[in-house]
C-alpha cells in the first residue's frame, strides 16, 4: 500500500464521519485540527507484528491471521490498518515489528487513532 493509498484510506474514514468525542471546543475545529495531525504522522506503510493486547477484545487473536499495516506513527504510538476488514487500531511499541494493541478496531481512523 503507498503512501497516498493510506492518506485516502484515512480520509475516506474520516469522511463517513468520527465518533471522536470533544468537550473543549467546537467540535469541527478539533477534528479538522486532530485530522491534520493524523495525516502528519502517516509513514510508508509496513507489515506489522503485533506482540500482545492491552484489553482482552479479541482483535489480538484476529490479527493472528492477518497482516496489518503500521501506516502512522508518534513517537511510540502507531495506527494499524486491517486491509482486510477495513479497519483501523491503535498500538504502542517501539517499532511496528514488536507493538502492543489496545484491543479495539473499527473503521473510524480519527477516532482509533486518538484512543
Amino acid at each position: 500500500m503507498t503512501r497516498d493509498q493510506v492518506i485516502e484510506a484515512i480520509r475516506e474514514s474520516i469522511a463517513r464521519g468520527s465518533c471522536t468525542p470533544t468537550l473543549a471546543e467546537p467540535r469541527a475545529e478539533y477534528l479538522a485540527r486532530e485530522t491534520d495531525r493524523l495525516l502528519a504522522a502517516v509513514v510508508d506503510a509496513c507489515v506489522a507484528t503485533v506482540v500482545g493486547e492491552i484489553y482482552q477484545y479479541g482483535v489480538y487473536e484476529q490479527l493472528k491471521s492477518e497482516q496489518p499495516l503500521a501506516i502512522a506513527q508518534d513517537g511510540e504510538r502507531w495506527l494499524l490498518l486491517r486491509p482486510a476488514k477495513g479497519e483501523f487500531a491503535l498500538a504502542y511499541g517501539p517499532g511496528a515489528e514488536q507493538l502492543t494493541i489496545w484491543g479495539f478496531s473499527s473503521s473510524d481512523a480519527l477516532a482509533e487513532w486518538l484512543g
